[in-house]
């Protein structure tokens, strides 16, 4: 039974192949398909920012959203291809600030407690399971960060899973600088690492040698900027020379501090492990308070919702999870928590749900938000939670969370709600391109749902057709 099956599904496949590439051959353009544009039509359409819409579409041009509103209202070009998402809900990629996923999950140094000189990007693999797990639950931008294996394990990559070329999927290099506070860097070497007073003395102390080194560069990197604005040539017909500006000795680099410049200039966040009211509450005073810094925290559980009111003041990003309750051990008083409805109610604006990916499976990154909306929480504040407010957290507001003209086209669209789970995804959109459809092979497959090409399974689970043939005759 299976030896028929396999060559069945051979055989099927191997006609697939050829009658696709005849096809191509004889039909289609030297265009790409995907220079087009793409039109959606849907049922419904979940802005985040701007409310619902109802029978609405939405208009892709070059991986942004060209233009979205009421069918009817929006001119559709005449040269688009269509995807008909009737009794469909279209709304945006979910992003997942705190993942160790598409890295060998996570990267750790457990000689040093800081590692400053530690990052993720150079060794970033979209072709990981986990990655295509991720993509097949909606899931289009993701932080991955180390380990917490020290207090300062190094920096995470701020990435899309998809929808463009290896070298174009990056956001941000140094997307942020991973700390950790609180039990996993805790260390029993007898070191500085073993107490709370020794980890923080060592942050403190290290983040003071990066603001003076920071500073040392500024009036070399000034006088730079002064000399790009000098003319490059003199010509012979000027009676005088052009001025010269006065050369500044570079302060010697120092390789470990190098990339803590970039939080320092406030152009990388510092992104916490922390939990426990003591914690979060000292991660609060000493990134925020005393140094100013762009601060997200992270995890927040284990009683850390009792300083929740603190982080509300200072309107502080607060990431929650993979834990999303407390209960006894925690509280002491014997009763179930609800970690992000204690945040909202507390004030916290910009909260956001994590996996920690692969504590719990990326996949379950809605199923965290479907728990939240059980134990009371508002399902618009749920859904924001998985889009717009980690988008802001991390500074890339502007370009991904919601349905804006303007943003990048990362979709989602499904029947029903997305913290449904009897209802699966059916098809999400990267950059404007489809990269995952329902029934799709997430493992095995060589080139994965990042690539046009991949294969989807039929209904007898053999490789049929691939995404982008599924979406032109979708589209049809």
């Amino acid at each position: 039974m299976q030896n028929n099956f396999s060559l069945r599904c051979v055989l099927r496949t191997g006609l697939v192949a050829l009658s696709a590439a005849l096809t191509l051959t004889a039909s289609r353009p030297a265009v790409a398909q995907s220079a087009k544009p793409l039109v959606i039509k849907a049922s419904r359409i979940l802005t985040v920012t701007n409310g619902t819409i109802e029978n609405g579409i939405i208009v892709i041009r070059d991986g942004k959203i060209a233009a979205i509103g009421k069918q009817g209202e929006i001119a559709i070009p005449s040269d688009a291809e269509t995807m008909d998402a009737t009794g469909m809900t279209v709304m945006p990629g979910q992003i997942d600030l705190h993942a160790h996923i598409g890295n060998n999950s996570g990267l750790h140094d457990y000689v040093h407690s800081l590692n400053p000189g530690f990052r993720v990007w150079d060794f970033i693999d979209p072709e990981s399971s986990l990655v295509k797990d991720s993509i097949a639950s909606g899931i289009t931008t993701i932080l991955t960060i180390p380990g917490s294996g020290g207090n300062n394990s190094g920096f995470g990559v701020l990435w899309k899973l998809g929808g463009a070329k290896r070298e174009d999927l990056i956001i941000r290099k140094l997307g942020a600088i991973k700390i950790a506070q609180a039990y996993n860097p805790e260390r029993r070497a007898g070191d500085l690492g073993l107490s709370r007073m020794g980890m923080w003395w060592m942050l403190r102390e290290q983040f003071e040698r990066a603001r003076k080194y920071t500073a040392q560069w500024q009036p070399s990197e000034q006088a730079g900027k002064s000399a790009g604005e000098a003319p490059h040539i003199q010509l012979a017909s000027l009676s005088t020379p052009a001025p010269k500006i006065a050369a500044v000795a570079q302060p010697k680099r120092v390789l470990g501090l190098e990339q803590m410049r970039n939080v320092i200039e406030h152009k990388t966040p510092v992104f916490v492990h922390t939990a426990g009211a003591r914690d979060v509450m000292a991660t609060m005073r000493m990134f925020h308070d005393e140094m100013g810094l762009p601060l997200i925290l992270s995890h927040g559980e284990f009683g850390g919702r009792l300083a929740a009111e603190e982080a509300a003041k200072r309107n502080i990003p607060c990431n929650v999870g993979p834990r999303i309750y407390d209960f006894s051990l925690q509280t002491y008083d014997r009763r179930f928590y609800s970690l992000p409805l204690e945040y909202a109610k507390a004030g916290v604006q910009t909260l956001s749900l994590n996996t920690d990916c692969p504590v719990i499976p990326g996949d379950d990154l809605f199923v965290q938000g479907t728990i939240s909306v059980h134990m009371g929480m508002d399902e618009d504040l749920a859904l924001r939670a998985l889009t717009i407010n980690p988008a802001r957290s991390i500074g890339i507001g502007d370009r991904v969370g919601s349905l804006e003209v303007g943003k990048d086209a990362d979709l989602i669209i499904k029947r029903g709600s997305l913290f449904d789970p009897r209802t699966p995804i059916s098809k999400v959109l990267i950059n404007g391109k489809v990269v995952y459809t329902h029934g799709q092979r997430r493992h095995g497959v060589p080139g994965g749902p990042t690539r046009a090409g991949s294969e989807v399974l039929d209904e007898d689970g053999c490789m049929g057709e691939t995404i982008e043939e599924s979406f032109l005759s979708n589209a049809r």
